[in-house]
């Protein structure tokens, strides 16, 4: 079960998931309710006072699944 009130440096937070791969770089991500896996390289970011703006370069991306995606008009 996951708990989003400990640190995963401390705990792991994927134990007992049996839907979870890695990309070719070892990043963690769930292969089910996933439409698409981007890794990316950041090379910039900038300080919007409340929220940070991420540039990146993409590394690696691929589509798991064409269901659409749930969005805020769900």
């Amino acid at each position: 079960m996951w708990s989003k009130f400990k640190s995963g440096k401390d705990s792991d937070k994927l134990s007992g998931i049996d839907y979870i791969s890695r990309t070719e770089n070892g990043v963690v991500y769930l292969n089910q309710y996933t439409n698409a896996v981007f890794c990316v390289k950041v090379t910039e970011t900038r300080d919007l006072d409340t929220h940070t703006e991420f540039y990146a370069d993409i590394t690696e991306a691929f589509v798991l699944n064409d269901e659409p995606s749930m969005t805020y008009q769900y």
